[in-house]
């Protein structure tokens, strides 16, 4: 994406047309640098079955949200590129998603990058979806957890209750190797 700084910027630089990094998902410029919005990580939220994510299922499954609450479910991640230590290995965040199992802890080649969108579809799309959105390092949710979590329904409102569930299995000392994370069935991918 192409960003052209304000008049004021270019008047002091001598120059007309600068080039800038684009901002990871969710994230927008500000004289800070990038930074976490929530507007537009809902708006986001609203068109991630558009193109711009990436399904991880070939099928819906069903998620337990708690012990009386199953919701079928598909799961979309932006395919954002992953930095490893090996080079010779090429992720994107969907890649990396793929590597878990919900039913074994194992360490990931990589972590993920910074605007990280994970969308956890409700089939029945009354019950809105769950969003993850990966936020720097130094953002704390006070669980320990650098995620933003929300649910959002299709008309892009924000629902206001707090998403305990999410709160007690979605931290990193309950899945140390896959950043709070549980991932898809191994047979649906």
């Amino acid at each position: 994406m192409r960003r052209i700084l304000p008049p004021i910027l270019l008047a002091l630089a001598g120059c007309d047309d600068i080039e800038l990094p684009a901002c990871p998902p969710g994230h927008v410029d500000s004289l800070g640098g990038c930074v976490f919005d929530e507007a537009t990580a809902i708006d986001l939220v609203t068109t991630f079955d558009q193109g711009d994510l990436e399904k991880i299922n070939g099928e819906p499954f069903l998620q337990i949200v708690s012990a009386t609450v199953p919701i079928e479910r598909n799961v979309w991640v932006t395919p954002t590129p992953v930095v490893v230590e090996d080079d010779t290995l090429e992720l994107t965040a969907a890649d990396l998603y793929r590597q878990i199992d919900p039913d074994h802890l194992a360490p990931l080649d990589g972590d993920f990058p910074v605007g990280t969108v994970i969308v956890h579809e409700a089939v029945n799309r009354e019950e809105g979806h769950a969003v993850q959105i990966r936020l720097a390092d130094d953002y704390d949710d006070g669980f320990g957890r650098h995620w933003w979590f929300a649910k959002v329904f299709d008309d892009g409102t924000l629902d206001e209750n707090p998403c305990n569930p999410c709160s007690d299995c979605h931290n990193s000392a309950v899945r140390p190797e896959s950043d709070g994370l549980w991932g898809v069935p191994p047979d649906l991918r």
